[in-house]
This record gives structure tokens, C-alpha cells and sequence, in this order.
């Protein structure tokens, strides 16, 4: 008499289950190994600009100036890429600098106003996010034939458990590129790290990109 062997339906639950765990496990590191690539992009775009920008300079008094901020920045380049998320007094002291640098390449300056009572606020946000924006204002929102441009910020309110950070003073991207930014474009980074940095604090966080509202640029990030 021949015997059939049955399998335990229990045994494929099990074998499906750990699969699953298996896949969450490798999704996990993948997702994570894409957010510290977006910052090192990140980062590695800014620098980029910055080290064109020291051509402009013709004093070699102002060049060594220049050159000195620029090293304050790729120190914080090196040593914040591997973080999750930094202060955001870290990224204002390190936007001043970035300010600071445009005014010494450039006949044309620009005011560094942010709202003095972003000192006093605790919130964490990824790295290069604010100079990823400083850097984009600077670049492609100051017009030349402007007499005064200044880049101020100032907290906007609070919606849910996210945090809004309002950027004025200059030429506001547009729409299409804030809502579709270019691959290889500082904003297709930051928007990148802004979706896996509100997923990975909380499932009750919700993602926004950056969208212009009147003559503001408005950031979300969850606190």
C-alpha cells in the first residue's frame, strides 16, 4: 500500500513568513543605503558649485577668505553624511557660511535673515537640507539686476506632527520643477531624503514636497 506523505500546512505559513521577514529585512537596507546616497549627492552637488564659484575671485585676500569658509564646509559634508539628521541650528551656521561665500564671489550681496527664534527651536531635519536650499536660491533666485536681495526664514505653522520652514526674499523656483525637480538637481536630493527621512521617524508622518505659496518657498519636515 503506498503511503502519501502530507505536508503541514502550518510549514508553508512559516516558510512564507520568514520570506517575508527576509524581504522587509533587505528593503530596510536598501531604502537606508538610498538615504545616505542622496546626501552624499547632495553634498557632493553643492560643493561642486561652490568650487566654480572660486574662479570668480580675482583678490587673493578674498580667495583665501573664500577658500577658508569652504573648508568649514566640506568638514561638515564629511562628518554629517553618515548621520540620520542633524540640528537645525547646525544647518543655519553652515547656510550663513554658504551666504557668506556668494557675498565674497559676487559684486551682487545678499542679507542672511533668518528669524531669530529658529535658535531657540528643537528640531532635527536631514543633512544638507537648508543648505541644499540656501544653495538653489543663490544659484537660480537671485537676480542680478535686483538692488537688495535678502534670504530670510522663519518658522510657518504647524500641521499634524509637521513642521514647516518658510524660505522668501528671492525668486522662487517654479511649480513644475519643485513638483518634478530633474534627476542630478539639488531639490530631485533633498525631496528624496525628505520622503525616506518622514517615513522612517513615523508612520504617522505624511510627506510634502516643497511647494511655492505667494512669494514663499515652503518646506514640511516632521518633528
Amino acid at each position: 500500500m503506498e503511503v502519501v506523505n502530507q505536508t503541514d500546512p502550518g510549514y508553508g505559513f512559516w516558510v512564507l513568513f520568514g520570506l517575508f521577514l527576509l524581504w522587509g529585512s533587505a528593503w530596510d537596507k536598501l531604502q537606508s543605503a538610498r538615504y545616505y546616497l542622496d546626501g552624499r549627492l547632495a553634498g557632493a552637488h553643492t560643493m561642486s558649485n561652490l568650487l566654480l564659484n572660486a574662479r570668480l575671485i580675482q583678490d587673493p585676500l578674498i580667495q583665501r577668505a573664500y577658500i577658508g569658509l569652504l573648508t568649514t564646509l566640506v568638514r561638515y559634508n564629511y562628518e554629517q553624511q553618515a548621520k540620520t539628521a542633524v540640528s537645525l541650528q547646525e544647518e543655519l551656521a553652515q547656510a550663513a557660511a554658504l551666504v557668506a561665500m556668494h557675498n565674497l564671489s559676487h559684486q551682487q550681496k545678499v542679507r542672511w535673515e533668518p528669524d531669530a527664534h529658529l535658535q531657540d527651536m528643537e528640531m532635527e531635519l536631514p543633512p544638507f537640507s537648508l543648505l541644499c536650499l540656501v544653495e538653489n536660491a543663490l544659484a537660480h533666485g537671485v537676480d542680478p539686476g535686483r538692488d537688495e536681495v535678502a534670504i530670510r526664514i522663519h518658522a510657518g505653522r504647524v500641521k499634524g506632527s509637521m513642521q514647516a520652514l518658510c524660505l522668501s526674499g528671492f525668486g522662487m523656483p517654479q511649480p513644475k520643477v519643485l513638483k518634478r525637480p530633474p534627476k542630478g538637481h539639488g531639490l530631485h536630493y533633498l525631496s528624496q531624503r525628505l520622503y525616506r527621512f518622514c517615513v522612517a521617524k513615523s508612520m504617522y508622518h505624511y510627506f510634502e514636497k516643497p511647494v511655492v505659496k505667494g512669494d514663499h518657498l515652503i518646506v514640511q519636515f516632521p518633528v
